[in-house]
């Protein structure tokens, strides 16, 4: 099992929260967002994570740097159009990574979730 995290957007409806840094690294209850996706995923054991970045992405790789022993894990795809794209487009850039034999879960950047409801 592997996933795939759509984190490229610019998150403007959260203009207040986003101006300086992505979405994804908002914090809920003292933790950023991504950091919620990215234990779950490796809770229940995903193999590889595929991050699509766009936004501040540089933020994202830094802090995936600064947080996590399991970089080997954690990969990156860049979404170069973030700014006139949307969820869809940079999902379509992680065609690729499909083998028939390969289940991957899909989450947006910006959605808070516990290992508990990631079922295989």
């Amino acid at each position: 099992m592997n996933a795939i995290i759509l984190a490229a957007g610019v998150g403007s409806r959260l203009k207040n929260f986003t101006k300086n840094k992505p979405k994804c690294l908002v914090e809920v209850n003292g933790q950023a967002i991504l950091k919620y996706q990215i234990d779950s995923y490796l809770n229940v054991g995903v193999k590889q994570i595929y991050i699509v970045l766009g936004y501040k992405g540089e933020l994202i790789k830094k802090y995936i740097s600064k947080t996590y022993k399991e970089k080997e894990k954690i990969n990156f795809i860049i979404n170069n159009h973030f700014d006139s794209t949307n969820n869809m487009y940079s999902l379509s850039l992680c065609k690729h990574l499909k083998n028939k034999s390969d289940k991957y879960f899909i989450s947006n950047a910006d959605v808070v979730f516990d290992s508990s409801i990631l079922i295989d």
